[in-house]
């Protein structure tokens, strides 16, 4: 325990994000929870080096969190019927700047193509709700 705690003061001092998540990655698989990570830190730094250290593993944690949703959109928008899919990849294309088509026409099509397998029960009424708020901007 001692030598991994060792690396993650390492990785600490060297600001070195992903040294940084290893050492946390081991610590936890050693049986050290999360608070108590937060809180050993705490413990053995000084106020002014919290913050930057704070900051620091807050970013791992919020970049891993931003992975989870990122795979959890890409699975759902994968689950989706074909045309549904192509349509809703299209979408985000346009947002992206990746696309030069008309967002009024695609959208049109993303709210027809959503309702359709709606109604052909190809998806549950909840799921085109969740892609009707979140890729339309309607109230379902």
């Amino acid at each position: 325990m001692k030598e991994l705690i060792q690396n993650l003061l390492l990785s600490l001092q060297r600001e070195d994000k992903q040294a940084t998540k290893v050492a946390i990655d081991q610590l936890k698989n050693a049986g050290l929870p999360n608070e108590g990570i937060f809180e050993w830190v705490y413990q053995t730094h000084l106020k002014k080096e919290w913050v930057t250290i704070n900051q620091m593993m807050t970013d791992l944690f919020l970049s891993d969190w931003q992975r989870f949703v990122e795979d959890k959109e890409e699975l759902l928008i994968k689950s989706l019927p074909l045309y549904v899919e192509k349509d809703i990849r299209e979408l985000i294309a346009i947002r992206k700047g990746e696309s030069d088509e008309p967002i009024d026409c695609v959208w049109d099509e993303v709210y027809g193509s959503l309702n359709s397998a709606q109604w052909d029960k190809e998806m549950s009424v909840e799921l085109a709700d969740y892609f009707r708020r979140n890729y339309l901007g309607l109230e379902c």
